[in-house]
C-alpha cells in the first residue's frame, strides 16, 4: 500500500518572510534559490488557493539565478505579494512594468564575477 502525502501550502506570507530575510541579510540568493527550487512546481508543496501571484513570485525566485533576479528586485515582489488576492492583473501589470525598466546588459556586467550569478552573465 502506497502511503500518500498531502502537500505543505505555500502561502504569500511564507514568501514575504524569505524575502524579507533576504533583504535583511540573513539569506542570500543562493538560499533564497533553494528555498523556492524546493517548492516551486513539485507535490510536495502547493500555492495557497490557486494564487496567480504568489505562484509568479515563486516561479521568478525558482529560476532567480538564471534571471538574475537580485535583491533590488524584492521591493517588487513585497508589492506584488501585498495587493490583494482580487488584484491580480495590477500586481502582473507591476511585474512587466518593472521588469521592462531593468538594464539587463547593466545588471550582467555587474555581476559577471558573482559566483552565483556569474555564470549566467554570459562571459
Amino acid at each position: 500500500m502506497t502511503e500518500k502525502h498531502e502537500a505543505v501550502v505555500v502561502t504569500r506570507e511564507d514568501i514575504i518572510r524569505i524575502l524579507v530575510a533576504w533583504q535583511a541579510g540573513e539569506l542570500g540568493a543562493k538560499e533564497v534559490h533553494a528555498w523556492a527550487e524546493d517548492r516551486y512546481a513539485t507535490s510536495n508543496f502547493e500555492i495557497e488557493e490557486e494564487d496567480e501571484v504568489a505562484q509568479e513570485v515563486l516561479s521568478n525566485l525558482d529560476c532567480l539565478d538564471v534571471n538574475l533576479t537580485t535583491l533590488e528586485d524584492v521591493p517588487t515582489f513585497l508589492e506584488m505579494l501585498r495587493l490583494p488576492k482580487d488584484q491580480v492583473e495590477k500586481a502582473l501589470v507591476l511585474l512587466r512594468e518593472y521588469s521592462n525598466s531593468v538594464d539587463m546588459k547593466e545588471r550582467m556586467r555587474r555581476y559577471a564575477n558573482d559566483p552565483f550569478y556569474g555564470r549566467f552573465c554570459g562571459t
